[in-house]
């Protein structure tokens, strides 16, 4: 069976430009074609360079299980130089429709690539090793693509933070490549579905009260550390709230 990507009408600029070569080796010539303006050449053609060599990594996720207002707001207390990358170069699927792909330079600084073909967005920016995840933010107005950058450092953080815990954080699984033939990807494709633990159902409470219960979303927020006296984001997984009832109502969080 196809991955769904395979199916998508659009198909991300660096992995076009990185498999779709001519004999005349005209990148240039492509990336007008793929609709980039010169001057968005080099970040789009470092990403496919990388992916070209090393093949790409990808990662596939719900948006909605790694984002929500508390993450976001302990996300904008951490800086860059604070994070580690689970690799030199991937991909995050959103949902099978938001695309975001990455790959570190030579001085360890991010840039990355956004595609969002539903609203017609793409994005191009960099991520500097001195700057606060909300300066990386800053790069777009657009609210829906501010969305996906912090669901983006998420995933980063949740893959780092449980690296080795392979329950969490599967191992790359690669596809072969009798499943790819004739398709415009790299040569070399490694998928990781991931996904947190979902909430379990608790028993019920006592005290006769039927309070209704809350589905409250997995979520980041800060820890203080007695021994290293200091605060780091601790991922909470989903849980219910409240006392069991017959009723149950999932808690909505505005972004």
């Amino acid at each position: 069976m196809k991955h769904p990507i395979y199916n998508q009408k659009w198909v991300i600029g660096n992995i076009w430009i990185s498999t779709n070569r001519g004999k005349d080796n005209s990148l240039i010539l492509k990336a007008v074609r793929a609709g980039f303006k010169k001057e968005e050449f080099e970040i789009p053609l470092k990403i496919a360079s990388e992916i070209e060599k090393n093949g790409l990594v990808l990662v596939e996720v719900k948006k909605d299980e790694f984002i929500d207002k508390v993450s976001i707001n302990t996300l904008n207390k951490l800086h860059i130089k604070d994070l580690h990358y689970p690799f030199k170069a991937f991909s995050v699927l959103f949902d099978n429709e938001v695309l975001i792909s990455f790959c570190l330079d030579e001085e360890k600084n991010g840039i990355f690539q956004l595609e969002y073909p539903k609203i017609d967005q793409r994005l191009l920016g960099r991520i500097s090793a001195d700057k606060d995840i909300e300066d990386i933010v800053k790069q777009t107005d657009i609210k829906e693509l501010k969305e996906y950058i912090y669901a983006f450092f998420s995933v980063i953080l949740y893959m780092t933070t449980f690296k080795n815990d392979t329950k969490r954080v599967p191992k790359p699984r690669a596809v072969k490549q009798s499943k790819i033939k004739n398709l415009k990807i790299p040569k070399k494709l490694s998928i990781i579905k991931l996904s947190p633990p979902k909430a379990t159902k608790p028993k019920a409470g006592g005290g006769g009260k039927k309070n209704v219960m809350y589905l409250v979303r997995g979520h980041w927020r800060m820890q203080y550390y007695p021994s290293l006296k200091t605060h780091k984001p601790k991922w909470i997984d989903a849980h219910w709230r409240g006392i069991e009832n017959e009723e149950k109502n999932e808690k909505i969080y505005k972004l």
